[in-house]
């Protein structure tokens, strides 16, 4: 294990760009992103990342949180002070994806996974279904505080964690030809690894072999 980084608040969403070879993550308080490149380090890759009102924001967590690529290779944020779902155009301007539900709000977008169709699945903490063409479907309702999202190699399955103290597990649902999900269940319970006030798994990802690379109080599992 190797430290590439320090000096920060509270780090989330790591990210891979494969094409250029650079990491990128969140650093919530911050409301910044940074990369870290093999050779040349740590440096400052966007400013602000998740809030951009000009009041001073009251919360805690004012910056983006997970991050991924959409299938055009473009940067696509979960932001917490906006509390929206956005995209990094090429030219440095951010496009809104989605913002509300029926009106209303989104709460406070925590992660965020494409399928190979330009559907984007993200926690809120509900979990929501934004399709290709533009409709938000709210997929999941019954997991109190869901966190982390994955998608199977084959995209059969949808993984979500789920850090409520009185489950504290990862969960796995079958995910039905129209984009819906189904049949949820408990993949891995993480119930052994409770450690207030972290109570369950945050983020994590899949390998090709579809094992579960997952962050959890006191480590990785």
């Amino acid at each position: 294990i190797e430290k590439i980084s320090g000096g920060h608040k509270w780090v989330e969403g790591p990210v891979w760009n494969r094409q250029k070879g650079f990491l990128l993550f969140s650093d919530i308080p911050d409301n910044s992103i940074y990369k870290w490149q093999p050779g040349k380090g740590k440096s400052l890759f966007l400013k602000p990342s998740g809030y951009t009102g000009k009041a001073p924001f009251k919360g805690a967590e004012p910056g983006s949180n997970g991050l991924t690529y959409d299938p055009d290779g473009r940067l696509v944020l979960a932001e917490h002070g906006d509390r929206r779902v956005a995209r990094l155009e090429k030219n440095g301007r951010k496009t809104t994806l989605v913002d509300r539900y029926e009106v209303k709000r989104l709460n406070s977008p925590n992660d965020v996974v494409f399928s190979s169709n330009g559907d984007l699945y993200f926690t809120d903490p509900p979990l929501y279904r934004l399709s290709k063409n533009g409709k938000l479907t709210l997929i999941i309702k019954d997991i109190k505080a869901p966190n982390g999202i994955a998608l199977s190699p084959d995209e059969k399955k949808l993984y979500v964690s789920d850090v409520n103290y009185e489950r504290s597990a990862w969960l796995i649902y079958d995910l039905q030809p129209d984009g819906t999900a189904a049949n949820g269940r408990v993949f891995a319970s993480a119930n052994q690894w409770k450690k207030p006030p972290f109570s369950g798994p945050d983020g994590f990802k899949l390998d090709h072999q579809r094992n579960l690379f997952g962050a959890r109080p006191g480590g990785l599992s």
